[in-house]
């Protein structure tokens, strides 16, 4: 990749990131109109990424970016969701 294309896969990825770790820890079910937002700005980040990694055929870079993302959230308790418990069994 380009230095150019690094960078901006860099800051897209740092997006997407900041927008499902808000997702993940940052928001409740009540909060609709942020959480439309943020989602909306994750998911605008992720197909451009994923259109960036595709053009230049770098697929390890999307893969370790999934893998820390996975990573990050693991301690996340699903909180836009009533029946949480249910994920348990």
């Amino acid at each position: 990749m380009p230095n150019k294309r690094i960078l901006l896969f860099f800051l897209l990825a740092v997006v997407m990131l900041s927008c499902i770790l808000t997702i993940s820890y940052g928001l409740e079910r009540w909060q609709t109109l942020p959480l439309l937002f943020t989602y909306s700005l994750a998911f605008a980040a992720y197909i451009s990424i994923y259109q960036l990694v595709r053009q230049e055929k770098h697929v390890w870079w999307l893969l370790g970016f999934s893998l820390l993302l996975r990573i990050l959230l693991i301690p996340a308790i699903p909180n836009l969701s009533d029946d949480i418990y249910r994920f348990i069994w």
